[in-house]
């Protein structure tokens, strides 16, 4: 926590400006990473299942059709009802089909670490 800490005063005194489209950042510092490990430990992926797990095939094939904008608008319309709600997503995802969600990064969750 003291490494995000570090980042976090160091992104309030030089913030970074993010594009409207960008890549993925993983350096200095992997966000991204960081929120999977942060959400990880709160899953219970023993007693835990991804219900109708056929419907992320059907999801990728829709999502392979949509422009990144609208992609990012779905995310951040997810992050409004939960922040953890996109990683918990990818993370049981992941378990089943790493593909469907693996190119997804957070630019706004940065704001939140």
């Amino acid at each position: 926590m003291t490494v995000a800490f570090d980042h976090w005063l160091l992104g309030v005194e030089d913030p970074f400006v993010f594009e409207p489209y960008h890549k993925a950042l993983r350096e200095p510092f992997d966000y991204y990473m960081f929120g999977q490990n942060y959400i990880c430990p709160l899953i219970d992926f023993r007693n835990s299942y991804v219900g109708n797990v056929s419907l992320f095939y059907e999801i990728e094939e829709k999502l392979k059709q949509l422009p990144g904008w609208y992609i990012a608008w779905l995310l951040l319309k997810m992050e409004h009802y939960f922040i953890g709600f996109p990683h918990i997503l990818i993370l049981d995802a992941n378990r089943f089909y790493s593909s469907v969600f693996v190119d997804f990064n957070f630019p706004w969750s940065e704001a939140f670490i």
